[in-house]
């Protein structure tokens, strides 16, 4: 037992079946401690209806949560390394899962042609009905980190707000009916996706707001990966197929802007040194970036220009220049575009603030 304050009250299945998982949220507050399982322990979390589950240590090193957030959404958050060998059985129930992946890798497959992978860096979407199961494998020794929202096909569209214009149609069917199975399919993780999971996994308020906050972020999500998904076979992308070297070109690009901020490169200097096709390359920044090349490569120059506004001792003309501006003249109306303010006023507010911190250590002090 990992804390003395833990109670064996029940003995119940570690199982990853939905129905379960609800029962055991559901009962989660009439629980006077943590419970016993298979392979751990598991305690009610102070936000609400749902529970962490810790495994025994010979299991597993860390933990999962699931919360019922609201009816017909609920999310799950993996961050655990199995010591040993693991299969596992899922049972979704009749939902829309999102699953977005941050670290390992793992196959899920049944016997009736479901089929697909959990991978590091992308986003899986999938759905099965409520008596449909599939197996996974854990191998020892994988940190394995994903949030994954479940959506109730029922309540899809009260859930999320969205309307079926513009969801592709593969999709539409499974949420009304028409079809009970949605094959697993594999999106990147684009940066928008990222920072929602990251937020789902760094939540600092208090546990009052926690609930609050999740769905939110469940929601956020949610919509970034649909809305991924849904680009990534709009029509007009439909003559183009992006491979996972494909993708992996893609952050070498925006690496490459990154690094050449004092002389931005264009689009063909980046299809030179990638080996991608400049309409792949635009097509690929809008779906992984959320931006054409060229206002991505915008962005990250006035990012860095504010940080070195407000951080250093640099020159306004010298921060032109290094972010790649050869006037003066066109980094104030660029910055201040962006901003609202020009960068002497930016410099401005961000020394005077400096000058109040430094006199409140010393009233402190």
């Amino acid at each position: 037992m990992k804390n003395t304050d833990r109670q064996v009250v029940d003995r119940t299945s570690a199982s990853a079946r939905m129905a379960d998982m609800i029962k055991a949220a559901n009962q989660s507050k009439s629980w006077p401690g943590s419970i016993r399982t298979d392979d751990g322990w598991r305690a009610p979390l102070a936000s609400g209806d749902g529970f962490r589950h810790e495994f025994d240590d010979d299991v597993a090193d860390g933990a999962w949560e699931f919360h019922i957030l609201k009816p017909g959404l609920s999310i799950a958050m993996v961050d655990y390394t199995v010591m040993r060998p693991t299969p596992r059985l899922h049972a979704p129930g009749d939902n829309l899962v999102l699953s977005a992946v941050l670290s390992g890798k793992t196959h899920m497959q049944n016997r009736h042609g479901f089929e697909g992978d959990l991978v590091h860096g992308h986003c899986t979407v999938y759905g099965l009905n409520d008596k449909e199961e599939f197996r996974t494998f854990y191998a020892p020794g994988v940190p394995l980190k994903w949030a994954s929202v479940f959506i109730s096909r029922e309540a899809f569209f009260d859930v999320t707000g969205l309307t079926q214009e513009g969801l592709p149609d593969d999709l539409v069917r499974f949420i009304r009916g028409a079809e009970q199975t949605l094959p697993p399919q594999n999106i990147p993780l684009s940066n928008a996706a990222l920072r929602a999971t990251s937020d789902i996994f760094d939540r600092s308020l208090p546990a009052e707001f926690t609930r609050a906050f999740l769905s939110a972020k469940a929601l956020e999500l949610a919509c970034q990966i649909l809305f991924f998904y849904s680009r990534s076979i709009d029509e007009g992308l439909s003559g183009q197929r992006f491979s996972q070297s494909d993708f992996d070109r893609l952050h070498d690009a925006k690496a490459l802007l990154e690094e050449k901020l004092d002389a931005p490169v264009n689009i063909q200097d980046l299809s030179n040194a990638t080996g991608l096709t400049r309409q792949k390359l635009q097509l690929g920044f809008r779906l992984l970036f959320g931006d054409t090349v060229a206002r991505v490569r915008d962005k990250i120059r006035m990012e860095h220009a504010l940080h070195l506004v407000r951080t250093s001792e640099l020159s306004l003309i010298q921060v032109a220049l290094e972010t790649g501006y050869e006037h003066h003249a066109s980094f104030t109306r660029a910055f201040k575009a962006a901003y609202g303010l020009s960068p002497s006023n930016m410099r401005q507010i961000a020394q005077e603030a400096n000058t109040l911190a430094e006199k409140s250590k010393l009233l402190t002090n």
